[in-house]
């Protein structure tokens, strides 16, 4: 994938990563699996292979974040030392952690999921049998997670929210706050920015002009590791493009929980 460039004076160029395949069928869900290990690793040498050169990385507190950003730092590293030849300007970027990327809370789903069933009998239903499937894994399992994901997140949206539990306004406002935080780079820049799929969803539609009602549309087709290169244009943004996998040509590394 080349990244085309317009010919006009540009500000700079986000790539928006959501962290790979995570262990959603263990005790531990914020870890990465083996395939997720491989789809970050495959993802750090298709940056160096374009020779494109982060200036900043950004990452939110979660392991799953940190371990898919630190397989491109890890790649860079590598890459000074052995052919430092290949690696034009700066070669250590700087890397900011921040909440601001996390993905709500799996304590959040599980309270917005209690209540929804306590009232929905169908929703009580599919919750039941995905509790039962969950550690099996496979399609089945995925649908309903989705499914019901779906619903929490429509619920949170209208203004539900469990107790003690961050709210849609709470997580859009420091989404946003982060987003705030990078449009103060500097012309040409390149920034790196490893998250979430709920936290992708709100940026891509905010990126994409989206009204709020759909700030979720992306959430279930954020692929692991997918690559979504937004190009700040004076006061504009320009999607040059969505959700991509161009580092896996592997259809069966094309994972979404």
């Amino acid at each position: 994938m080349q990244i085309p460039d317009s010919g006009r004076t540009r500000l700079a160029t986000i790539y928006l990563i959501r962290h790979g395949r995570a262990d959603s069928t263990g005790e531990v869900y914020d870890r990465l699996t083996d395939s997720g290990k491989i789809q970050a690793s495959r993802l750090a040498e298709y940056v160096l292979r374009m020779g494109i050169r982060p200036d900043q990385i950004f990452a939110g507190t979660m392991r799953r974040q940190q371990e898919t950003a630190q397989a491109l730092v890890d790649a860079l590293k590598t890459t000074r030392l052995g052919h430092p030849e290949k690696i034009a300007g700066k070669i250590d970027p700087e890397t900011v952690v921040t909440a601001d990327l996390n993905e709500f809370a799996p304590t959040f789903w599980r309270g917005m999921a209690g209540m929804i069933a306590s009232r929905d009998r169908e929703f009580a239903q599919d919750l039941e049998r995905y509790t039962a499937i969950r550690t099996r894994g496979g399609g089945r399992s995925l649908a309903l997670f989705l499914r019901l994901t779906e619903s929490v997140l429509t619920a949170w949206a209208s203004g539900e929210t469990p107790p003690d539990a961050e709210s849609f306004k709470e997580f859009q406002g420091r989404v946003f706050r982060f987003l705030k935080t990078i449009e103060s780079a500097k012309p040409r820049e390149s920034i790196f920015v490893f998250s979430s799929g709920t936290p992708i969803s709100l940026m891509l539609a905010h990126f994409l002009g989206w009204k709020e009602e759909k700030c979720f549309d992306w959430m279930r087709w954020v692929y692991n590791t997918s690559l979504s290169v937004i190009r700040q244009e004076r006061d504009r943004y320009v999607p040059l493009t969505i959700n991509s996998l161009p580092h896996l040509p592997d259809r069966t590394l094309h994972t979404l929980i």
